[in-house]
């Protein structure tokens, strides 16, 4: 890989986890509301749920950078943020699973070369 553009295993990882980014901050939204929290662990808690929310923010950009009625928007979306399989988008968009994989893969290369996704992506320095 070169150091100039964000693996395709990496910027998959980061868009497959919004369902669970999007279930925990629904998660602690509730706790939240319902349950008596002791301020410490109530300030952790909207700061976990602020990043959660913020992760889940950052895949729709990330997936708002290909053309919005596009084949590749339609595939990307339905797998990353309604989580479903290849198997479902295909038959759902009447394509080969191949082909939904092909232009998925293409899509995703694509975006790993994107400058606001190498931004949104790239390792944050601990100082």
């Amino acid at each position: 890989m070169q150091n100039d553009i964000v693996s395709a295993k990496v910027l998959r990882r980061y868009l497959k986890s919004f369902s669970l980014c999007q279930n925990q901050a629904a998660e602690i939204g509730r706790a939240l509301q319902e349950g008596e929290i002791i301020e410490s662990v109530r300030s952790a808690l909207v700061e976990s749920k602020k990043e959660f929310e913020l992760h889940c923010h950052n895949v729709q950009c990330i997936l708002g950078i290909l053309k919005s009625d596009s084949l590749e928007s339609r595939i990307l979306w339905k797998l990353y943020i309604y989580d479903q399989s290849m198997a479902e988008v295909a038959q759902q968009l009447g394509y080969s699973y191949g082909h939904c994989a092909n232009v998925e893969a293409a899509a995703i290369k694509r975006l790993c070369r994107h400058e606001m996704v190498k931004d949104l992506l790239k390792p944050k320095s601990k100082s």
